[in-house]
């Protein structure tokens, strides 16, 4: 968004939508305006139960929303990044109108969510692909996709490492009035496994470790706005309201609190794309809960276990270990490095946006 508002080829148009107008998710549009960008467009599609059938209807309000903002507009491109119900919406609605799309982080696999197959419906519906991986681009020319429409640049949310102005750890204590300093400090994110059938063990094992392992400072973030997240937030809010002492619930961090908070914390855990993505990056240890990030590519600095306290317990000791601090502050990952907004930004600029939308199936054997 940056390098497109500062271009002199390009006019940038924000749509903001779902859990970025709701007070339960942080409100976190001023995030967008704290950032100095304007909000053309606010587009309300949330409701207040997060049933399947809810999600359903909230795809169908965004399809409504967007229309009717895009008829307004009459964008010359979309550009959207990742694999939601609402991107969905916003793709479908684009090709559906005619507009062209480019797509960030396609190709990739999340098996234990529903993003899943959504991500890769998305991909036929668009018209520019930016994977952030050779792997992951191989991916979407197996789904036919023109090999000259497909460009590997890296994960953009690196380059929030590059970009975001870091707060001190006094400032972040702060502003959460929350002790970040005594024990080992944890960042917790857990969303739903929208594609698990049989039992849903939820948040469940992951809180009863951490009621036994009392030496260690806890900042939760909120579930997203999937099927079952008003139940992993309650659940997280009633361990928070027994242990308020040692830990804290906050809805949204916000892009710079969150990278900030990177830098301090002794691991992250859950099972949130940011755990596989941004964490190696900053050199902290993942422990990566049950199958939601199933199918992505993994740093060494990531841990893997199953939903169950023992395995949680297990993987928490592990990933605190000198053994596991040592690997982590390598920073590997698979995911490249800073720069890939710069560079989407320049592909773009060099394609005829009118000539997009004409694409053709390839059949790779």
């Amino acid at each position: 968004m940056h390098e497109v508002d500062k271009s002199k080829n390009h006019e940038l148009l924000v749509i903001a939508t779902g859990s970025h107008l709701s007070a339960k998710y942080g409100f976190t549009v001023e995030e967008i305006l704290k950032d100095g960008f304007d909000v053309s467009e606010r587009i309300e599609i949330l409701l207040e139960s997060d049933s399947n059938i809810s999600i359903a209807k909230s795809t169908g309000l965004a399809f409504i929303g967007l229309s009717e903002v895009f008829a307004r507009q009459t964008p010359d491109l979309l550009v959207l990044l990742g694999d939601r119900y609402e991107a969905f919406a916003a793709v479908s609605t684009a090709f559906l109108m005619g507009i062209p799309v480019a797509h960030i982080a396609g190709g990739e696999l999340t098996e234990g969510a529903l993003d899943d197959n959504l991500r890769h419906a998305m991909t036929k519906m668009s018209d520019l692909h930016f994977p952030s991986t050779n792997v992951y681009a191989k991916r979407i020319l197996q789904l036919g996709e023109p090999e000259d429409r497909v460009f590997t640049v890296g994960a953009t949310g690196l380059d929030n490492f590059a970009k975001t102005p870091l707060m001190s750890l006094k400032k972040l204590a702060n502003e959460l009035n929350f002790n970040l300093e005594d024990g080992p400090l944890i960042l917790c994110t857990y969303h739903p496994e929208t594609k698990q059938s049989g039992q849903i063990l939820g948040i469940s094992p992951l809180l009863a470790a951490f009621s036994e392992l009392k030496d260690l400072r806890i900042v939760f973030t909120k579930a997203n706005a999937d099927e079952g997240g008003n139940n992993v937030n309650n659940q997280i809010a009633d361990f928070v309201s027994k242990n308020s002492k040692r830990s804290i619930l906050v809805s949204n961090l916000g892009q710079m609190r969150y990278i900030s908070m990177l830098n301090f914390v002794d691991l992250v855990i859950g099972n949130s794309s940011s755990g596989i993505t941004e964490a190696p990056s900053a050199g902290v240890p993942t422990v990566n809960i049950g199958d939601r990030q199933s199918g992505r590519l993994r740093a060494p600095s990531i841990i893997d276990v199953e939903n169950s306290k023992e395995a949680i317990t297990k993987g928490i000791e592990e990933a605190l270990s000198s053994r596991y601090k040592q690997i982590a502050s390598q920073k590997v990952s698979p995911f490249g490095f800073p720069g890939a907004s710069k560079r989407i930004l320049e592909i773009i600029d060099n394609m005829k946006l009118s000539e997009l939308p004409r694409k053709k199936f390839i059949d790779r054997i």
